[in-house]
């Protein structure tokens, strides 16, 4: 499908590799889908603000949005200034080994996601380029000071994100939730916190979006623009909520506070879902979180917009971030089969990254469910305040990194985000054996890939 998109021509040395790239590549979009996109989605499935089928819609939405207006810096650190291709023999040997780094992370991340285990896309291929280069040439392609900045937003990133998270939502329940009339306030608020997300999303996109977009700021002009937005985006919202939430009753308790049941597990009397942590643990942390939501009542509901649309932010930055994980790696392929040369890179064509919005939609509506219980629910209980500090923080985070054309981890500043919110209400509502588990999962990745990576280029190499 990647290779009709994108108008291969017949015939070539290349013809093969091209294709089977294409397959690859195709193959590892769907499984970002089946395993980033639904870290990216997790908390707004997990708190119910959508449902699966909503949350796919809106992942094709703007997932495509952010990799057609914001993929090119990422893609470009990826295929460009990770190796040195001129070490290489040969621009063809080159192309294999991208292929192999292809090919491994897309096995690896399927495997991963079988499992259910939140795994980093961009761990995958970072590893898995290492890998065949290391074969190749030993260490000397890697562009170290690159290297190292990356793997510095690595750590940055997920920690960012989670003190961001955990100020926000501290700030709306010290403000909001735990405020008499919790309900007022809410009404009050989240106009406000509607036009943060939208003067946020404004801000990013002038400053990483395509060059037509981009407007040169200074600081001071940059401020004076994100606030003016920021004012007019909040009164919008607010005759927005005044007509969409007159029919919520001050005193009802919001049902947003129960969990989705799912398969394997169950509900106590609460409705919070059992997980595979020790069962006294769990019932400790469903208890204290239960009394900590009773006064909370439809405060809650005027937070589910908020959820929406930082989702919808969410997965801008993950389109634009995390697609270039597959994107980078074929481009250069295919600039090879259209050229002869991995120095003689164009723009990625626009077909190709619809391509890649289809392999993630596909991943996501299929598998993305596994992950999106793990996120969504298994770390700790989301509501829709938590879900939308957690989501505005991981969009920010993510964002930034984008701008800056790091390829990040988009799951491990999710999680960061959810466990940032979750020590708001104490660190026994956060389960750190799973938090753990995923940490390891990460940390495994980049040698694993590696070594898959390596082998495979090894023997593709044996057999040119």
């Amino acid at each position: 499908y990647m290779g009709v998109v994108c108008g291969y021509d017949a015939g070539g040395e290349s013809m093969f590799l091209v294709w089977a790239a294409a397959v690859v590549a195709f193959a590892m979009l769907w499984a970002i889908g089946a395993n980033d996109v639904g870290n990216a989605l997790g908390t707004s499935v997990g708190s119910k603000a959508l449902s699966l089928r909503t949350a796919v819609i809106v992942a094709g939405v703007f997932e495509f949005m952010g990799s057609a207006l914001m993929g090119d810096s990422v893609s470009n650190t990826l295929a460009n200034e990770i190796v040195d291709s001129e070490q290489f023999e040969s621009d063809y040997v080159f192309c294999v080994g991208m292929f192999s780094a292809l090919l491994s992370a897309m096995i690896w991340l399927g495997v991963s996601t079988y499992f259910g285990m939140p795994m980093s896309s961009t761990h995958s291929i970072l590893g898995a380029i290492i890998g065949f280069a290391t074969v190749e040439v030993g260490s000397s392609p890697l562009r170290s000071p690159k290297l190292w900045q990356i793997a510095a937003s690595w750590v940055i990133s997920p920690l960012l994100g989670a003190l961001i998270s955990f100020v926000i939502y501290f700030a709306i329940k010290r403000v909001i939730l735990t405020h008499p009339d919790a309900v007022q306030r809410s009404k009050s608020f989240t106009a406000y916190l509607m036009g943060l997300v939208i003067a946020t999303d404004l801000m990013f996109l002038t400053s990483a979006g395509p060059q037509t977009l981009r407007i040169a700021f200074s600081p001071g002009v940059g401020f004076g623009v994100f606030f003016g937005v920021f004012a007019v985006s909040s009164l919008l919202s607010r005759v927005f909520f005044e007509y969409c939430h007159q029919s919520v009753p001050r005193d009802s308790t919001s049902e947003t506070i129960q969990i989705k049941n799912t398969s394997n597990s169950s509900l106590d009397e609460e409705g919070f879902q059992a997980t595979d942590c020790e069962e006294g643990e769990m019932e400790s942390r469903q208890t204290q979180y239960a009394t900590s939501l009773r006064g909370y009542g439809a405060a809650e509901e005027y937070f589910r917009p908020l959820m929406i649309i930082s989702a919808c932010t969410v997965a801008i930055g993950h389109g634009g971030n995390d697609v270039s994980n597959a994107i980078g790696p074929f481009h250069v392929i295919w600039q090879y089969y259209q050229t002869g040369s991995v120095d003689d890179r164009t723009g990625i064509p626009l077909a190709l990254t619809v391509a890649g919005g289809v392999g993630i939609v596909l991943g996501l509506a299929m598998w993305g469910y596994k992950v999106m219980d793990t996120i969504g629910q298994k770390i700790t209980p989301i509501t829709f305040s938590k879900g939308y500090a957690a989501q505005y923080a991981g969009a920010v985070s993510i964002l930034t990194a984008t701008v800056g054309g790091f390829p990040i981890s988009t799951t491990s500043v999710l999680v960061g985000c959810v466990m940032g919110v979750g020590m708001v209400d104490g660190a026994r509502q956060v389960d750190f054996k799973l938090i753990g588990k995923i940490i390891l999962g990460w940390i495994v990745t980049l040698p694993v890939a590696g070594v898959i990576s390596a082998a495979t280029f090894s023997f593709l190499v044996s057999v040119m």
